[in-house]
């Protein structure tokens, strides 16, 4: 038997509040705000839109929040860094960073919030590791800074990596050979040498 509790008014649920083996159902023009622990791994629909607060560092499940409404969350409030965990799905959420916080994630994970049509936006700053040999997508990561870092043994730009906006740090030693296409919008730093290929 499925349980739902239906949301008919603009709600934010009380963080200490339980619910059990209940999924959500979010009426037309209604917007429901809940902590990212109480979405994780919950069946939560509708026509409305759904706000997540405490994005933090723990698993978090959101595969099932589908409603058609806006998907919106917020990393938890105080905290200056959040490392993504690697088991964490975003599905289509939009993720906000705001100002003097940074969320720091893998190319992967990047690569996976564009493949599920999430977006991580906000005045703060991203932080992007193990940038390499396999094809990243990081167009979706569009806070106002963003920071990519390479692995440890890349020397090439995997063919078809989007950099988007980001800042590719180059360090002292170590080459880096990426075409002018993918290079387009992107910044690279660093005492690194780059090679262009064309």
């Amino acid at each position: 038997l499925s349980r739902r509790l239906v949301i008919a008014n603009d709600t934010t649920l009380a963080a200490a509040t339980d619910l059990g083996g209940f999924g959500i159902d979010i009426a037309s023009g209604r917007t429901l705000t809940l902590g990212a622990g109480q979405a994780s791994g919950r069946s939560v629909t509708g026509a409305g839109s759904v706000q997540l607060t405490g994005v933090d560092d723990r698993t978090l499940d959101f595969s099932q929040v589908s409603v058609s409404g806006t998907r919106s969350g917020t990393l938890a409030s105080g905290a200056s860094l959040v490392r993504l965990d690697a088991g964490t799905v975003m599905s289509a959420v939009t993720l906000s960073v705001g100002a003097g916080q940074t969320l720091a994630l893998s190319a992967a994970q990047a690569t996976r919030v564009a493949t599920d049509g999430g977006r991580v936006v906000g005045a703060g700053t991203t932080r992007i590791s193990d940038l390499g040999t396999v094809a990243a997508n990081l167009s979706s990561i569009q806070t106002t800074r963003v920071e990519a870092t390479l692995s440890a043994s890349v020397s090439t730009l995997a063919a078809g990596t989007v950099l988007g906006t980001s800042i590719v740090s180059i360090p002292a030693g170590r080459s880096l050979a990426l075409s002018a296409a993918q290079l387009n919008g992107a910044r690279l730093e660093g005492a690194g040498t780059l090679v262009l290929t064309g």
